[in-house]
């Protein structure tokens, strides 16, 4: 018997895949952490690691839906810059 992946669905395009080919958000003590082991605990969402999803994922509503948290823009922001500088 073949023992299947985990699959998830991107927040933006909503494609889905193996969990190996997505980047994990967490909300960790009410802020918005990257999750780059997928080890954390907590709710997350999980998004391509291509460059059109993260230039798409600007939209806060779609997080604060998914991660059930209340105004993450900022934080949101300055999360998104520090992913996009880590796959230049």
């Amino acid at each position: 018997m073949v023992k299947s992946s985990p699959e998830r669905s991107c927040l933006v395009c909503r494609g889905r895949g193996p969990k190996s080919e997505f980047l994990r958000f967490v909300v960790r003590e009410r802020e918005l952490c990257w999750d780059k082991k997928h080890n954390l605990p907590g709710r997350g969402a999980y998004l391509h690691r291509r460059n059109e999803c993260l230039l798409k994922a600007g939209d806060a509503k779609r997080w604060e839906k998914a991660l059930r948290m209340d105004d993450i823009t900022g934080t949101l922001a300055n999360l998104l810059k520090e992913v996009i500088k880590w796959g230049s």
